[in-house]
C-alpha cells in the first residue's frame, strides 16, 4: 500500500472524483498535498473539511454530507428517482 506510487495510473480515472481531505489538523498547506494525489485525473474536485482531524465523517459530518450531495447531484438540482 505504501510502497506503490499511483498517481500516473489515475490518469486513467474517467469518472468524476471527489476527494475531501480534512484540513485542520495540516492548516493550508494540505489541499497541496491532496491535489497532487489527484492531479492527474482529468475531472477531480478537491474539498477541504477545514474542521476535520482525520475522520471527516465524525469531526464534521455536517459538512460530508453537504459536499457528498452537491457532488452527486445533477446540475439540474435534483436526485434521480
Amino acid at each position: 500500500l505504501m510502497t506503490t506510487d499511483l498517481r500516473q495510473e489515475v490518469a486513467k480515472i474517467r469518472t468524476p472524483v471527489l476527494l475531501i481531505g480534512a484540513g485542520k489538523a495540516l492548516g493550508p498547506e494540505a489541499r497541496s498535498a491532496y491535489e497532487a494525489q489527484v492531479t492527474q485525473v482529468p475531472n477531480h474536485t478537491v474539498v477541504m473539511a477545514a474542521n476535520a482531524l482525520h475522520f471527516i465523517m465524525y469531526d464534521d459530518r455536517d459538512f460530508l454530507l453537504r459536499v457528498m450531495d452537491g457532488f452527486l447531484t445533477p446540475a439540474g438540482g435534483s436526485h434521480a428517482q
